[in-house]
């Protein structure tokens, strides 16, 4: 098998499986890390802590979020139709 042949198999793997990783991927995670990368330019590393509670407009989606820079934000939001709301959070070392 030459290198194109390798190449293009490569993409054509990655082409489906990168949907099956998205439709995974909750869509309130989605709309955390699309809000926090235009608001705070972070993306998005790993969650910690993830709190969901209540349905509908009385869901509560609470979590903390390190991001790949290592800043980290408490982050929450009540009801579906509203955006997120992020707090800063400073490294306690006891």
């Amino acid at each position: 098998m030459n290198r194109k042949t390798a190449l293009f198999i490569a993409a054509a793997v990655l082409a489906a499986i990168a949907p099956v990783a998205s439709a995974q991927t909750p869509v309130w995670k989605q709309l955390v890390e699309q809000q926090l990368l235009q608001e705070q330019f972070c993306k998005v590393e790993y969650y910690v802590a993830e709190e969901i509670t209540g349905e509908g407009d009385d869901q509560v989606i609470k979590a903390r979020v390190h991001c790949t820079d290592g800043r980290d934000f408490d982050i929450e939001r009540r009801g579906e139709t509203m955006k997120f709301r992020f707090e800063p959070c400073d490294k306690t070392y006891c």
